[in-house]
């Protein structure tokens, strides 16, 4: 059994999805019923005994000054990659830290400090159940160990949270794992928890620790906010009424909330219209102008309502249109990107840069589905793709056939190539799944893409045709014949059609 001895809080990142709000504020240090979110967290940890809290800070940093201040403890950490690296580099700059510690995100709202809980036996995340679809990283656990992660989500699953627990034997791993993507590869547009998860997944091995909902809420932007912060706006609009607030100093006393809420971005007045689901009496967002010139309200709000209602049949139509762009590039099973993704992504190649293309083939496929059944087939290509995500999900990963997937990688090294390889034949163990893989690499890609996919299922091919010259063998049969797996000329031509117009 491991305790925690620290904590990290990562609180560098800009917030974009909270403007304007995040304009003049940093993100952890909003306030939510009069509370800042950082506060939920750092009181929290003192609950459960842990006063060794790092912050790490970037975007607006002085404002996180008084925090060392208040909190004895408290260490401040600066990371100055915070506006062109993803969170990757906000770890890097805490490594030091990271054995036998705790680590979370400051824009979160902790609702119960038992989640905090410093006892714990494996490193890994907290995680909610569900059996929902949900498009957030969604873990397989098997005997309390997670077997894989999908970025892509899914459902009946373990939605990670970014609350974290690392022993020190993981956080030595990690802070060399760290060390070498971020500094030797160069690889800072990744989220530090890619480097566990999807880098070296083999080095680790992650449990859960089950909270529920309520316990925590992760604050991604403005619609995230609790409804107390404009209970009043939404009774209103509910009630089909607008909001006008012709000088907001006279909602002081009566209204300190929205107050502080308002005053904070610098509102003086303002008029706010909501804006209803299309042929629905349902609230789905609503919008207005900040201190509007000296005029009617009145007229102000008709004019936006009018402009509601326009707004609601473009949303509608742009909601209509995404969800068919989705269709159209995602595989609706694995909602893994289909052979016209492939196509669009092609197009869009530096090929200058090293590529690779690993092309995999789901054996025995067809005979478990005639077998046990479609459903059973189903769970069977979907492990398969989460062996290729596993070792291949920082890329791009595509379900082009039936039981065919393709990872499309660039830029890659060879070196790089191989281990991932590696990885993927280790994750197909552990998952039980059965692929013939077919992988070819350029140091630049001068040429078509078409002759490399096409080398790579031949490749494939060959490997397959291996796998069942070893099963023949294994059953007594006699296994001294070449068996020739030769892709049928309509085959070539489907691939030319789809592929070759890069």
């Amino acid at each position: 059994m491991s305790k925690i001895e620290r904590a990290i809080i990562m609180a560098a990142g800009l917030g974009n999805r909270l403007n304007p709000i995040t304009l003049t504020t940093p993100k952890p240090l909003i306030k939510v019923n009069g509370v800042r979110m950082i506060d939920t967290a750092i009181s929290a940890l003192h609950k459960n005994g842990i006063s060794e809290i790092y912050v790490v800070i970037g975007y607006l940093k002085e404002q996180f000054i008084s925090l060392e201040k208040d909190y004895p403890g408290v260490v401040l950490l600066e990371n100055p990659y915070y506006a062109e690296c993803n969170n990757i580099a906000s770890l890097y700059v805490a490594r030091e830290y990271i054995e036998n510690a705790i680590i979370m995100d400051g824009d979160q709202i902790i609702y119960n400090p038992e989640i905090l809980s410093t006892d714990f036996a494996y490193s890994g995340y907290s995680s909610v159940w569900t059996d929902e679809r949900t498009d957030e990283w969604l873990q397989t656990v098997e005997n309390g160990v997670v077997t894989s992660c999908s970025r892509n989500g899914g459902k009946k699953g373990w939605q990670l949270y970014s609350v974290s627990r690392w022993n020190a034997d993981d956080g030595k791993k990690l802070k060399r794992h760290l060390e070498i993507e971020f500094e030797e590869r160069k690889n800072r547009q990744i989220y530090w928890d890619d480097v566990a998860m999807f880098c070296y997944p083999e080095e680790y091995k992650l449990g859960i620790y089950p909270i529920s909902k309520e316990d925590i809420v992760e604050i991604d932007n403005l619609q995230d906010l609790p409804a107390e912060v404009c209970a009043r706006w939404y009774r209103c609009f509910n009630a089909g009424e607008y909001i006008a607030i012709p000088d907001l100093e006279e909602t002081k006393e009566t209204d300190p909330l929205q107050y502080e809420n308002l005053k904070r971005q610098g509102i003086r007045s303002i008029v706010v219209v909501p804006i209803y689901g299309y042929g629905e009496g349902e609230v789905k967002a609503f919008y207005g102008v900040d201190n509007p010139p000296d005029m009617d309200l009145e007229y102000i709000s008709d004019m936006l309502q009018i402009m509601s209602s326009f707004i609601a049949s473009s949303l509608k139509r742009r909601n209509l249109m995404r969800r068919l762009e989705d269709l159209s590039y995602k595989d609706a099973l694995t909602r893994l990107g289909n052979r016209f993704a492939l196509i669009k992504d092609v197009e869009r190649l530096n090929r200058e840069q090293s590529i690779a293309v690993v092309y995999c083939d789901v054996t025995g496929l067809k005979t478990v589905n005639d077998t046990l059944g479609h459903e059973a087939g189903d769970q069977l290509l979907l492990r398969a793709c989460s062996c290729l995500e596993q070792a291949f999900g920082d890329y791009r990963v595509y379900r082009i056939g039936g039981d065919e997937l393709l990872a499309f990688c660039s830029p890659i090294d060879r070196g790089t190539l191989d281990e991932r390889i590696e990885l993927l034949k280790t994750s197909m163990q552990a998952q039980a799944v059965n692929m013939a893989v077919g992988t070819i690499w350029r140091e630049e890609a001068t040429e078509s893409l078409y002759p490399m996919v096409l080398e790579a299922e031949r490749r494939m091919y060959a490997d397959k045709a291996q796998i069942h010259l070893c099963r023949w063998a294994s059953q007594g049969h006699f296994a001294g014949r070449e068996n020739s797996y030769k892709l049928p000329d309509d085959r070539h031509r489907h691939r030319q059609t789809l592929i070759d117009r890069a």
